[in-house]
């Protein structure tokens, strides 16, 4: 098949638009440069899309693409289900590629992604940067037409600056020889699918939903907002005049000195003794750092100050600390971005459709990782007529390690419980307490105490020691996330330790797969303490992976693969399949095994259950003989552990009420 390599030049992004107006299409193939003004360059990506024997390459192809499908629908050059459509299809028959996924794919394999998986996307995946790597060409972006066309809407070829029109063409054919050697490397490295990486054309499938879904974006409940800054504000002013009380501000001459983001200053050296005063009264050894080298090059350990271990250490100036960096975080992160949404405009945001698991991230605002306090996640809401519906798979990294085990040791105990309906968590509780596992569930239904808060360590023990977690930094992690494995605030940290070697052989004894699972992955890894796989279903290389990676990605990069396959029939239902109940609808928000949709109010229950039936159904393909299962809700806004409720056969909105004896939050219908 032939490849034609293409990119395009727009208007600036603007806040709420990610679908710009189109000013010209840039197309390479072989030794052939062609630039087109707007309309013709439209014409032709239709032509390519119909023709069977082309793959469309670009780099960063979501972008480029929905700028010409927004286009292409503005000038009634086709319908827009037609164009969508044509699109979809080219997806789907493995004829569009994009060479920064490509080229994210290259480095998981090499076992280098680690190295940058925090760094924005753009500073280490731009195209500036591959083709710096790939073919050692040098891209200017700065004092460039880069970002000036919109000056050229309209103009005619002929009146074009060279250098506009250079730069233009430039992008295409460089992004065709990046493409040319990404495939040669894979070639000389004896990848079975000729110059193709592995998992790619289902990771840029991804990339495109992604795209979708942010550009769509949410509607935003701007009066709530604004009192969630005034509370942070508020809340922020009182902690200023604790921490004032105990000189944790750096003065000078009586003024506060600030940061070089225009905060207070804060005196470390005061902080961390007021940390360590926190935990001496509580008996615990403060978490520590290893601290600066000294004149002889030595390391000497110093009290963490991190805004978690202030807040644990209990000391109210500590506190105060914490309690302002969370403020300052909101206010300078999620509150700004849901402020975008005054005004009725929708909220976007920015997807990365790959981190070394196989998982995707998100930014602008962090979408997969929202405060679990403040309202945030409350903010978000639904367009007039429409409600959200949300489906969070149960339980799946389990089903996903069950079903590793069976692969890799040959037998689960994890299976099978979940085999026979059980519930993974009070199955290792009632192993906990002592009694069989009926009698555990009657317990905790009728609020048992006991029988409740062991279940909740339960959960605790199961989601935190498959990656291969000792048991001194799993009892710390609990302590971090305001969970500790001991009651006793005065309780040593030994005790939590002791606790956790405890809890770690009850669950070893429940589940004795886990034990030989991982010992294959500290097998593998080796000597060298690192190891390369091939991703189980979706066969992506993964390498330079450490004993708790190796762990972790047989379960993570697995339920990676099947909810992205999910969201690929998702998507396909809402904007291509006008048979499904789906269609008109959108997704607006993933959170790795969480996926919301927006849709009209009458039909929510129908599409409740579509939601359930492809999403299960797509991660069942990847995880074949452990049920999937997930239950719909239904929310006029997006709430947090938001409970399901079906009456007369259908699922109804809901909201959280507090029961004023239990202080339990109930969910009851949303009238």
């Amino acid at each position: 098949m032939r490849k034609v390599a293409f990119d395009i030049e727009s208007h600036l992004i603007r806040p709420g638009m990610l679908f710009p107006k189109l000013v010209c299409v840039s197309m390479f193939e072989d030794f052939q440069r062609k630039l087109f003004l707007a309309e013709d360059g439209c014409r032709e990506i239709i032509r390519l899309l119909r023709d069977p024997d082309t793959i469309l390459v670009g780099h960063n192809v979501p972008f480029d693409l929905g700028v010409i499908i927004a286009e292409i629908i503005e000038r009634g050059l086709l319908p827009a289900h037609e164009i969508v459509t044509l699109v979809f299809q080219a997806y789907a028959d493995n004829r569009i590629t994009d060479t920064m996924v490509r080229t994210m794919l290259v480095d998981i394999a090499r076992g280098t992604f680690q190295e940058i998986e925090g760094q924005r996307r753009g500073k280490v995946y731009g195209l500036d940067h591959v083709a710096f790597r790939w073919i050692g060409k040098v891209i200017q972006k700065k004092d460039t037409w880069r970002l000036h066309y919109a000056y050229l809407d309209g103009v005619p070829l002929s009146q074009w600056p060279q250098e506009a029109i250079d730069y233009a063409i430039g992008d295409a054919e460089v992004t065709f020889q990046v493409d040319n050697q990404i495939s040669t490397w894979a070639m000389s490295e004896g990848i079975p699918t000729p110059g193709n990486i592995p998992d790619e054309f289902r990771q840029v499938r991804a990339a495109w939903v992604l795209h979708l879904m942010a550009g769509w974006g949410v509607k935003i409940d701007s009066v709530m907002v604004e009192g969630i800054r005034q509370a942070l504000e508020a809340q922020r002013t009182k902690a200023y005049a604790i921490m004032d009380q105990y000189g944790l501000f750096k003065k000078k001459h009586g003024q506060y000195q600030l940061t070089k983001k225009g905060q207070r200053s804060i005196n470390q050296k005061i902080l961390k003794s007021l940390i360590a005063d926190g935990y001496a009264k509580q008996n615990i050894s403060p978490p520590t750092t290893a601290g600066r080298k000294n004149k002889a090059g030595i390391r000497t350990p110093e009290v963490a100050c991190d805004a978690d271990t202030a807040r644990e250490s209990g000391h109210p100036g500590a506190v105060a600390y914490a309690d302002v960096a969370n403020c300052i975080k909101l206010l300078s992160t999620y509150v700004p971005a849901l402020e975008r949404g005054k005004g009725g405009f929708p909220v976007t945001s920015s997807p990365n459709v790959l981190v070394a698991s196989g998982r995707t991230s998100w930014q602008g605002p962090n979408w997969q990782n929202p405060p679990k306090v403040g309202g945030i996640r409350e903010c978000v809401i639904p367009r007039k007529g429409k409600v959200f519906v949300d489906a969070d798979l149960d339980t799946v990294e389990l089903r996903a390690l069950a079903q590793a085990c069976l692969e890799i040791v040959g037998y689960s105990q994890m299976a099978a419980a979940l085999q026979q309906g059980k519930d993974l968590h009070t199955a290792l509780a009632a192993e906990i307490l002592g009694i069989d596992y009926d009698d555990c569930v009657d317990r905790i239904n009728s609020g048992d105490p006991v029988a409740e808060e062991a279940r909740a360590v339960a959960k605790q023990v199961n989601f935190g020691l498959p990656g291969g977690m000792g048991a001194k930094k799993f009892a710390q992690t609990c302590i971090d996330g305001g969970s500790p494995l001991i009651k006793d605030p005065t309780a040593p940290f030994e005790d939590h330790v002791a606790r956790a070697y405890q809890l770690k052989e009850i669950w070893f004894r429940r589940w004795p797969e886990m034990r030989p699972y991982l010992d294959n992955a500290s097998r593998i890894t080796g000597d060298f303490g690192t190891c390369s796989i091939v991703q189980p279903w979706s066969e992506r290389l993964r390498g330079g992976l450490d004993y708790c990676s190796c762990a972790n990605t047989y379960f993570q990069g697995r339920v990676a693969d099947g909810t992205k396959l999910a969201l690929w029939r998702l998507a396909w239902a809402c904007y291509v399949d006008t048979t499904s109940i789906l269609y008109g609808s959108r997704l607006v928000l993933f959170l790795h095994d969480e996926v919301i949709l927006e849709c009209d109010e009458e039909i929510a229950s129908e599409c409740a259950d579509e939601v359930v039936r492809i999403l299960c159904g797509a991660v069942q393909e990847v995880i074949p003989t452990i049920p999937i299962t997930s239950k719909p809700v239904i929310m006029r806004r997006w709430y947090k552990g938001a409970k399901p409720l079906k009456m007369n056969g259908r699922w109804l909105p809901v909201r959280p009420v507090k029961d004023p004896v239990t202080k339990k939050t109930k969910w009851v219908h949303d009238v």
